[in-house]
């Protein structure tokens, strides 16, 4: 399944004052770039941030062996992301980084 960027994950991020999302504890990073294709090696939490601006994209739950995936392009998401980021050129300083924090095991 792909991750794509939506227009109302755009405006709750917005709205909320997302500008400086900090990530949980335990986060890891995992991967990165304008491609990112990955498997969880067990249940957690993907988090898609865009570093030169701090803020998060969108995160996911994930299942152990469940794939993220991120690869915006111009008719799935690229707009959105061009809206949450005005000041950023795709190009040129837009670095985009996964995060995954594993579910913390219940005894």
């Amino acid at each position: 399944m792909k991750f794509k960027p939506m227009a109302a994950m755009a405006a709750l991020c917005i709205l909320s004052g997302c500008a400086t999302c900090s990530l949980p504890s335990g986060a890891q990073k995992v991967g990165g770039g304008l491609t990112i294709k990955w498997n969880a090696p067990q249940n957690g939490t993907a988090i898609l941030m865009e570093t030169s601006s701090g803020k998060m994209v969108g995160t996911r739950t994930l299942e152990k062996g469940d794939e993220f995936r991120f690869e915006p392009d111009y008719d799935n998401g690229m707009q959105v992301l061009e809206t949450l980021f005005p000041t950023l050129s795709l190009s040129t300083n837009m670095h985009f980084v996964l995060y995954f924090v594993p579910e913390k095991k219940t005894k």
